[in-house]
């Protein structure tokens, strides 16, 4: 349990490293908010992408990786069904283009 938590905040850093990173690179080129908003809205979505197919699609509904570790949930709908939480991405791609018109317009008035 211990291992997954830093890994799970080793992702975290190195997801905020990306857009920090991204972003003075953006300064040091001097980009406009709209520049700033496609970098930051590629980055979120190609994330959201990858999630998506690699994470959703392959790990979870061809592999069986996590019933393997937890047999329990075993039959458990969201390993058959790829679009059972269709919602919930559609509400973080809506939180990408908001997330990375925020990050822009701060970026934008360093």
């Amino acid at each position: 349990r211990a291992l997954g938590w830093v890994i799970l905040l080793l992702f975290v850093a190195g997801y905020l490293a990306l857009f920090i990173v991204g972003g003075i690179d953006g300064l040091k080129r001097g980009f406009t908010f709209g520049q700033f908003f496609l970098r930051f809205f590629t980055i979120g979505a190609v994330i959201k992408a990858f999630d998506i197919l690699a994470l959703d699609w392959f790990l979870l509904t061809k592999t069986h990786f996590f019933q393997h570790y937890f047999p329990e949930t075993e039959g458990c709908a969201g390993w058959q069904d790829f679009g059972y939480n269709r919602r919930q991405q559609a509400r973080q791609g809506v939180m990408i283009v908001i997330g990375s018109a925020i990050i822009a317009w701060i970026f934008a008035l360093l």
